[in-house]
């Protein structure tokens, strides 16, 4: 059995010294020619006739007539069965030299193939070189690595060679490192000009841009990352800033035009009636315009304008240069309400305490006052068809809207007065319900509010439909 393993290992290392010596160097040619100041670089055939992979270490060493110094460069190969084509990178010269070029492939079980007999010329101009017979290819002859005769430094001056042609290759190489960074560098700048080029040339940036300009905005600063298609375009006024940012693909994929300031309202909304509404409403609260987003794509634009520091916001949807949708939002302030609240009740508290109900009050006059604190949604409801009957539409569009809410605050709230946006709060898990009681409550708003025209239709459909909730309290559906 131990023989048995002794000669499988025998015979592995014999096909492993074999292989590792099968590989032969040839170059086209035994003498090359290039410019001054251009990349230089050759091929060398590499033929392993081992039939298996066969793996090492290539050596280029380059050295100037007359000089003991040099550039060498050292990496792995691997060469597969049959032949391969290995480049090899020589550099620039900024002056007129003639060289020798070495070339060693190295195994590694020890045998290396060395290719000698190479001239390498840099001239100022090709033609300068003497017509001559060019020697045919040149091949590698095979030796022991270490034992590559011309290869080795005089005797004493190993060391001190081995280090000036390691620092001419270092340097040479952090030449050829920093001009390949600069073109990188330059290539990518490239790419970010052309992506701003055709951002800023689209359309719609275009009238972001004129907007801006309009408004007293300046160009401040521009950034791209052509690998994303992403832009960036910076604005200033004074002490106000817009930004325009969006991605480029083929065409544009969408434009974000935002800045905190307040800019002139789109015109497709100047003439919008809903629009106009709302903003008039928000303004007679005293709230100021505050900030602008509008996002744009080929197909439609989301214009959002805010009032009071985002206390409210109008959102509009713009489609085929159409207003299609208006809606207005509000954030809600708990810390005003909360403080109103306390000195209220507060204010109750001692006016009971200094005199309490006075005596000729009457039956009917508690019932008022219990309504008042505790409204009655049925009895909303009926005065509200009664002024509706009267002609009072505002009046009875208004109170339609606080029966519905003042429902929903009993139903599912603390049974107090709530707008219609905390209504929508307390509504938000019951799906079946928000939908419908967000319709009904934008209507009356509208109506109520921002002078719609109404419809006796459209009233009764609305009241019926809330009357129909308001006995017992029961849940929406």
């Amino acid at each position: 059995m131990i023989r048995k393993v002794l000669l499988l290992l025998f015979l592995l290392t014999a096909v492993q010294t074999c292989s590792a010596g099968e590989v032969v160097l040839t170059v086209a040619e035994s003498e090359y020619t290039f410019q001054v100041g251009t990349p230089a670089g050759i091929e060398v055939s590499a033929a392993n006739t081992a039939g298996t992979e066969t793996r090492g270490t290539l050596t280029v060493a380059l050295r100037p007539e007359g000089s003991t110094t040099g550039r060498t460069q050292v990496r792995g190969v691997v060469l597969n069965p049959g032949t391969t084509a290995v480049p090899v990178a020589l550099g620039t010269f900024d002056t007129p030299a003639t060289c020798s070029l070495e070339v060693t492939f190295a195994s590694a079980d020890g045998k290396a193939a060395a290719l000698r007999g190479i001239t390498i010329h840099f001239v100022e101009e090709v033609e300068q070189v003497e017509e001559k017979e060019t020697g045919g290819p040149v091949s590698s002859v095979p030796e022991n690595a270490g034992e590559t005769g011309e290869r080795s430094p005089p005797p004493g001056r190993g060391g001190t060679t081995d280090r000036e042609i390691q620092a001419g290759q270092a340097a040479q190489d952090a030449a050829a490192l920093k001009e390949v960074l600069q073109s990188e560098t330059g290539l990518k700048k490239k790419a970010e000009n052309d992506l701003l080029a055709r951002a800023e040339a689209d359309t719609l940036v275009r009238d972001f841009y004129r907007l801006l300009k309009a408004e007293g905005f300046a160009q401040a600063g521009r950034s791209a990352d052509p690998d994303s298609g992403a832009f960036a375009l910076a604005y200033r006024r004074g002490g106000d800033e817009a930004a325009v940012r969006g991605v480029m693909e083929e065409t544009l994929a969408y434009a974000v035009l935002e800045t905190g300031a307040p800019l002139r309202v789109p015109a497709v909304l100047e003439e919008n009636a809903t629009f106009e509404d709302y903003a008039a409403t928000l303004t007679t609260e005293g709230l100021s315009r505050g900030r602008t987003v509008i996002n744009t794509t080929q197909e439609q634009s989301t214009i959002t304008l805010a009032w009071g520091e985002a206390a409210a916001w109008i959102n509009a949807t713009v489609v085929g240069g159409e207003v299609t949708e208006v809606a207005l939002h509000r954030h809600l302030n708990w810390l005003p309400l909360a403080a109103l609240m306390a000195t209220l009740v507060a204010v109750l508290a001692a006016a009971l305490r200094a005199g309490g109900p006075s005596e000729g009050s009457g039956q009917g006059e508690e019932e008022e006052k219990q309504d008042t604190a505790s409204p009655s949604p049925t009895a909303i409801l009926a005065r509200a068809r009664e002024e509706f009957r009267k002609g009072e539409t505002t009046l009875a569009y208004r109170g339609a809207a606080r029966a519905l809410r003042v429902h929903i605050s009993q139903s599912h709230g603390r049974g107090t007065e709530i707008t219609d946006e905390e209504a929508l709060v307390l509504l938000a898990g019951d799906d079946a319900a928000a939908p419908w009681v967000r319709d009904a409550l934008q209507v009356c708003s509208r109506v109520a509010f921002a002078g719609r025209f109404p419809s006796d239709e459209e009233f009764i459909r609305i009241t019926e439909k809330i009357g129909r909730h308001l006995g017992g309290r029961e849940e929406f559906k």
